[in-house]
């Protein structure tokens, strides 16, 4: 399984999973790749990481839920976000077209830290516009 693969399966963060994978895992016993190709998890890398992480055998994709944007903060690629009454920060590629009490999907991304982060789920077509 490829690492992009499996950091959407897993609903963890390709970074996260390259830096584990960099820091644990050993080349040839738990993954490998040719130069110029992407990296390939052996079983034994894909058991490991889902022990390291807490994750199940046979995991779920992520919920998506719907979003209301409710500020900016510095970062921009990041949004202040309300879901279900309490504030939560969403990453977004351009949050030029995200406007305050537009409402849109995104689903929870797994972290190291622990730190409650979302994924926005595709794109506006125009600015304020979902669809």
């Amino acid at each position: 399984m490829k690492e992009s693969e499996m950091a959407e399966t897993l609903g963890i963060t390709k970074d996260t999973l390259t830096k584990y994978r960099k820091a644990n895992l050993e080349r040839g016993v738990h993954w490998d790749c040719k130069p110029g190709f992407a990296v390939e998890y052996l079983d034994a890398g894909r058991n490991r990481v889902q022990q390291q992480f807490g994750l199940e055998d046979t995991p779920t994709p992520a919920d998506e839920v719907m979003g209301i944007v409710r500020g900016f903060p510095r970062n921009d690629r990041l949004i202040d976000v309300e879901l279900e009454g309490r504030m939560v920060r969403c990453r977004v590629r351009n949050r030029e077209l995200y406007v305050k009490g537009m409402e849109f999907p995104m689903y929870p991304l797994l972290s190291v830290d622990g730190a409650e982060m979302y994924v926005v789920k595709g794109k506006p077509r125009r600015k304020g516009r979902w669809k």
